[in-house]
């Protein structure tokens, strides 16, 4: 597995993310897209950037590698409104089934969701 997504509540088990790692994520997660980095006994390293965590292999659903990772500069094409900017945040879709992408701007995050065929290399 090298992409999944990742969902996690805590009304799911403290037990399903490291003891070390809870911390960071507060009151949970919907369907985060992350990169699965490897695994250390138990547990499976996901990035959650800017934070790498581990967390039980139940939490994840593999899924095939997004076009855009976070970090990449996109522009998006029209008709959406002419934009450049980073990819901040990959989350899941579930009822299209597929990834959308949150952009930051100037350093100001864009609430619009994109996905793929709205996005382009930048």
């Amino acid at each position: 597995m090298e992409w999944a997504i990742f969902t996690w509540f805590p009304e799911h088990g403290a037990e399903k993310v490291h003891g070390d790692d809870i911390d960071l994520l507060a009151n949970g997660v919907q369907g985060r897209v992350v990169q699965v980095l490897g695994k250390n006994k138990n547990w499976v390293i996901i990035n959650f950037y800017p934070d790498a965590i581990r967390v039980d292999e139940s939490s994840l659903t593999e899924i095939p590698e997004p076009e855009f990772k976070l970090g990449d500069f996109v522009k998006t094409i029209p008709p959406r409104t002419e934009r450049n900017g980073v990819v901040s945040l990959v989350s899941w879709h579930y009822t299209k089934n597929k990834p959308y992408y949150l952009l930051t701007t100037n350093g100001i995050q864009i609430h619009s969701r994109y996905f793929e065929h709205e996005l382009a290399n930048a």
